[in-house]
């Protein structure tokens, strides 16, 4: 691909709870393999966006680059770590997590224990490998959430974009790129020890 649509899903990632981010990507690869799409888990809620977002593009990607900065250590050593077992689409409707795929996360915050995580669906016809060669890259100050409007804040790794101008300072390298597929966006709930 080598432009980018206006609105795109962007997600920025760093190795997570012990693992690389080479052994998450193959691992989202085995689950490509067999069900044909995979989980990327995400913390944030963007449902509203998701839908604008589906109303905008035919076929709705997701952008994946590495982060500049370290996670949070609470995000890296995983206190209590889950797999989620039940999924609800945009709709509202139950959504059947297929066989060999899994989304996985910490179970605990501050607050006490999750009770509920997000995640992407999304598939590939080829198989998932991280590259930035000949690849477009992201400038973050071209961008704006497309659910509120605004400028992407320094600690929002997962949103909707859409581009308003041209990129001047582009930093973000691009490393994956991956179709949306429906259900597009599930809430995940009901976890379990991992």
């Amino acid at each position: 691909m080598d432009t980018l649509p206006k609105h795109f899903c962007w997600t920025r990632f760093g190795s997570e709870g012990g693992e690389s981010i080479q052994a998450t990507v193959a691992r989202k690869e085995r689950e490509r393999a067999s069900a044909g799409v995979f989980l990327w888990g995400i913390g944030s809620a963007i449902g509203l966006s998701m839908r604008l977002l589906l109303a905008l593009e035919r076929q709705p990607i997701v952008v994946f680059s590495p982060m500049l900065s370290d996670f949070k250590d609470k995000d890296v050593n995983r206190d209590f770590p889950v797999l989620w077992s039940e999924a609800v689409g945009l709709d509202g409707e139950p959504w059947q997590i297929p066989a060999g795929v899994a989304c996985g996360s910490r179970g605990s915050t501050g607050k006490g224990m999750k009770r509920k995580y997000y995640a992407l669906v999304c598939r590939s016809n080829t198989p998932l490998q991280l590259t930035t060669d000949g690849r477009p890259r992201i400038d973050m100050l071209a961008l704006r959430d497309l659910g509120h409007k605004a400028m992407i804040g320094g600690s929002q790794t997962t949103t909707v974009v859409e581009r308003i101008k041209p990129a001047t300072d582009p930093r973000y390298r691009i490393a994956m790129i991956a179709e949306l597929a429906p259900p597009y966006f599930v809430e995940l709930r009901v976890p379990m020890p991992a």
